[in-house]
């Protein structure tokens, strides 16, 4: 998600709530521009048990092909906004 939009800081809050009420731990990984989604995304699928929910905005909307590819090839469960 982009960190500086509050908008999705707002969405991004709601999916920390609904993991805790779960009893799981949210990461946000940060990415301002597309270019940065595809580091955040490799770095964070290295470790075992993650998943992915992509939050709609400036830095996901135009990269929905790379998001896709990256979440099937690193093996990501993960859910998308549209």
């Amino acid at each position: 998600m982009n960190t500086e939009n509050p908008v999705e800081q707002g969405m991004d809050a709601a999916v920390r709530d609904a993991a805790a009420k779960k009893g799981l731990t949210a990461v946000t990984l940060a990415a301002q521009k597309p270019d940065n989604l595809k580091s955040a995304i490799e770095d964070f699928g290295q470790a075992p048990g993650g998943g992915l929910i992509i939050i709609p905005g400036i830095a996901t909307n135009g990269a929905m092909a790379v998001i896709v590819d990256l979440a099937a090839r690193l093996r990501l469960p993960a859910v998308y906004p549209y």
